[in-house]
C-alpha cells in the first residue's frame, strides 16, 4: 500500500503508473490542505468474497481525520488493485499521517506520509558572496582606447 500524486491504469496493458509516491510533505502554516491517491494490491483465497466490504481511515498522530468506505472488486480472481483517489484533507499540524486500508475485522495495510513544519519566510536568512558580475566603473573603452562614443560605433 501506498500514498502518490497520482495512480494510472493503463487500458491497453493494464499496467500500473504511480506519480509522485507521497513519503513526506511539508507546510509553512497549519492548517494546510493535502490531496493524494492510495493504492494497494489485494489478495484472497478462493472461499473468500468477491466484493468485501473496505474501509480507508486517515489519522493524524492518532486522531482519526477522514473515513470512507466502499466495496472492494476482485472480479472473480484472487488478486485486485485497490485505486482509490481521496479528496482534499485539512492537515491540522506536523506530525505523522497515516493511512490504513480496512475490513470490518482486520487492518489489511498502512501508510505513513511525515507531515513537516517550515520554518516561515519572516524567519529566512539569507547571505550575500562577493564576486559575480559586479558593474564596471569608469568609462567603456574600445580596444582602442577612444571611449564609449568609439565603443558604441564599433559595435553597429
Amino acid at each position: 500500500m501506498l500514498a502518490a500524486g497520482s495512480v494510472s491504469v493503463d487500458r491497453t496493458t493494464n499496467q500500473l503508473s504511480i506519480f509522485n509516491i507521497v513519503e513526506e510533505t511539508s507546510a509553512v502554516t497549519f492548517p494546510a490542505v493535502s490531496q493524494f491517491s492510495v493504492c494497494a494490491l489485494l489478495s484472497k483465497t478462493s472461499k473468500e468474497a468477491n466484493d468485501p466490504d473496505l474501509i480507508i481511515k486517515v489519522t493524524l498522530e492518532g486522531q482519526e481525520i477522514f473515513v470512507g468506505g466502499f466495496k472492494g472488486n476482485f472480479q472473480d480472481k484472487n488478486r485486485t488493485r485497490v485505486i482509490v483517489g481521496l479528496p482534499p484533507l485539512v492537515i491540522s499540524a506536523a506530525g505523522n499521517l497515516s493511512v490504513a486500508l480496512h475490513t470490518k475485522r482486520t487492518r489489511l495495510g498502512a501508510w505513513t506520509i511525515k507531515v513537516n513544519q517550515l520554518p516561515s519566510p519572516s524567519s529566512l536568512t539569507a547571505t550575500a558572496s562577493p564576486g559575480g558580475n559586479l558593474p564596471s566603473k569608469g568609462p567603456l573603452r574600445s580596444k582602442k582606447g577612444k571611449g564609449r562614443k568609439a565603443a558604441r560605433k564599433s559595435r553597429h
